[in-house]
């Protein structure tokens, strides 16, 4: 096979890849789940192992609440981002993968492991203000009122002027009033 020949066979090989996941990335943000996870099973099944595939595969899922299914091909979908130039190069959809799988075991209510996912998650990039929140919202779910602050302070201390995090924290102070206040009453 000449030089010019293997230039061709790459080329095409990128361009094909790149159609692949741009058809299935459209699939996706037009809400049509149901036919991405279509295309996404089609271009594994053809040997395509790719990171979008299986990242888009697990966010549909997600959303037709295929929760257990969603998890294992993100996790999939981050074992398979190779090198750590391109885990560099998708630094925000391996991020966004990672808080897709603690917020799926705060939907099944294994907060523990969302816990757990986040905390590891968080050690990785800690510039990342998504784990902060999910993870005061499962605080508050597990009705740790104090450890939700906790975790809006972490992610304060990166952004202190994050609206969605100051707009959390007037919420889960108030509620933490209320708390006290019951306490006091003997409630």
């Amino acid at each position: 096979m000449s030089k010019f020949q293997k230039i061709r066979k790459a080329f095409n090989y990128i361009t094909d890849r790149w159609k692949t996941t741009d058809r299935i990335e459209k699939l996706y943000f037009n809400d049509n789940w149901i036919d991405c996870i279509s295309e996404c099973n089609k271009a594994l099944e053809a040997g395509k192992e790719d990171f979008f595939y299986y990242y888009y595969l697990g966010l549909s899922q997600f959303h037709l609440n295929f929760i257990d299914e969603s998890t294992e091909n993100l996790e999939l979908a981050l074992s398979t981002s190779g090198t750590q130039k391109m885990n560099e190069a998708i630094r925000k959809y391996r991020n966004y993968a990672k808080y897709q799988i603690a917020a799926n075991f705060r939907k099944s209510r294994k907060y523990e492991q969302a816990i757990s996912q986040l905390d590891s998650s968080i050690q990785e990039d800690p510039s990342y203000l998504n784990f902060y929140y999910l993870m005061a919202n499962i605080y508050e779910d597990m009705e740790e009122t104090e450890l939700a602050i906790e975790a809006v302070y972490n992610g304060l201390t990166v952004e202190p002027k994050n609206k969605e995090l100051l707009e959390l924290q007037k919420h889960l102070s108030y509620t933490y009033s209320l708390e006290q206040s019951e306490k006091r009453n003997g409630g």
